[in-house]
Formats: C-alpha cells, sequence, structure tokens
C-alpha cells in the first residue's frame, strides 16, 4: 500500500505543478501580446518531486526590441517651422516744417479822434422901421453880407416896419449896417464890434432919426 499512495501522491502534485506552469504561462501570453515584457519564471521543485519541465508546452520568447537598452529612440520633431522674420520698413525722415519769416509789426494804429463838433452860432433877429419908400439896406458880419433887402413902396406916412435873423459865429465879430434911399438921396452906415457865444439868442434894434437920418444899434439879450 505505501507504494501506491506514494504513486498518487505525486501524480496530484505533478497535476497542481502543471496547472499552476500553464496558468503562468497564459499570464505571459497575455502579457506579451499587450507588449509588455514578461519577468523570467522561476520553476519550483516539489519535495521529493521531479521537475517534468519537458511536459510544459513551450512559451514563445517576446521579441526582443531592435534598440539596444541605454539607446535613446530618436522621435522625429513635431515642433513648428521657424518662418523667417521680415526686416521692418523704416519709415521715411519726416519733413520739417518751413519756418516762414514773421511779417513785420506793424505800430498800433491809433483810434481816430472824434470829429470834434462846430459851436453853435448866435441867432441875431433884427428889426429896421423907417418911413422910406425906395431904396434899400444891407446888415453886414465882418465885411460880408448876410443880410440884403431893396425897398419899393408906393407914397405913404406911415413907417415900414422889416425883420428877419441872421447867425454869427461865436466869438468877436463887427457888424455893420448900411442903408440908402433914391429919393432922398441919403446913404448911411453904422457898425459896432461884439463878442458872441455859442447858441446865444440875440436880438438887434437898428435906429435911424429924421432930421439927420443918424443910425444907433439896441441890443437886447
Amino acid at each position: 500500500r505505501l507504494p501506491l499512495a506514494v504513486t498518487v501522491g505525486g501524480a496530484v502534485l505533478g497535476l497542481v505543478v502543471l496547472g499552476a506552469v500553464v496558468l503562468g504561462a497564459a499570464a505571459l501570453w497575455s502579457k506579451a501580446r499587450s507588449g509588455g515584457q514578461a519577468p523570467p519564471q522561476e520553476e519550483e521543485a516539489g519535495a521529493g518531486g521531479e521537475a517534468t519541465a519537458s511536459n510544459a508546452p513551450a512559451i514563445p520568447d517576446p521579441a526582443p526590441s531592435s534598440a539596444s537598452p541605454g539607446s535613446a529612440a530618436t522621435e522625429p520633431s513635431t515642433a513648428p517651422p521657424v518662418q523667417p522674420t521680415r526686416p521692418r520698413r523704416s519709415s521715411p525722415p519726416k519733413a520739417e516744417p518751413k519756418t516762414e519769416p514773421l511779417p513785420p509789426v506793424r505800430p498800433a494804429e491809433q483810434a481816430p479822434r472824434p470829429a470834434v463838433k462846430p459851436a453853435e452860432p448866435a441867432q441875431v433877429a433884427y428889426t429896421f422901421s423907417s418911413k422910406i419908400l425906395k431904396g434899400g439896406f444891407r446888415i453886414k458880419v465882418d465885411g460880408k453880407d448876410v443880410v440884403a433887402r431893396d425897398i419899393q413902396r408906393k407914397f405913404t406916412l406911415k413907417d415900414e416896419t422889416y425883420t428877419g435873423t441872421f447867425a454869427v459865429p461865436p466869438g468877436p465879430h463887427e457888424v455893420s449896417f448900411e442903408i440908402r434911399t433914391d429919393i432922398q438921396n441919403v446913404s448911411e452906415s453904422h457898425a459896432e464890434s461884439r463878442t458872441f457865444g455859442a447858441g446865444q439868442r440875440l436880438t438887434l434894434n437898428i435906429r435911424m432919426t429924421r432930421l439927420n437920418k443918424e443910425l444907433s444899434f439896441a441890443w437886447v439879450e
């Protein structure tokens, strides 16, 4: 009985070892298919049993890598090609503005002075009464006629009064009166100097006596 038990135990142990080897080979084969490298498998020998390596199926070795260990694989560069930089165009130099000579400075023009308004002349109102039928009289200022009047009346004994006005510039002036008659042949004159104010209003009464035909002035302001 003892030899039979040993034989049965050895057979069972061999089946166990065989199953382990098959499982290990299957694992190595699956790793080889996925690209991995299978580590070396260690065989264990059972106590008192013999390793039956001849009975195990042959396991194909993974293809050795063509690259030697320690050498780095050269991969193609995926960086984009460097484009050459174009030189920048230099801007043309700016033309400097031309400086034109400034116009000569003219002296400030003086504002025109307001026109001086001439002073208002004096106004003289005259009166002269006479019985002269034919003749005439004149009033002069500084020798220039300002009043000239002819007398032509029908015969009468009544006096005729003559009135009017004339202007005299401000300041001292000479006023003269001249009268002549055709019938009585009378020719007389009278002159007086007087200072007149601007805008002054005066009245000149001219008198002549009946007997000797003398003339006189009477000024009324």
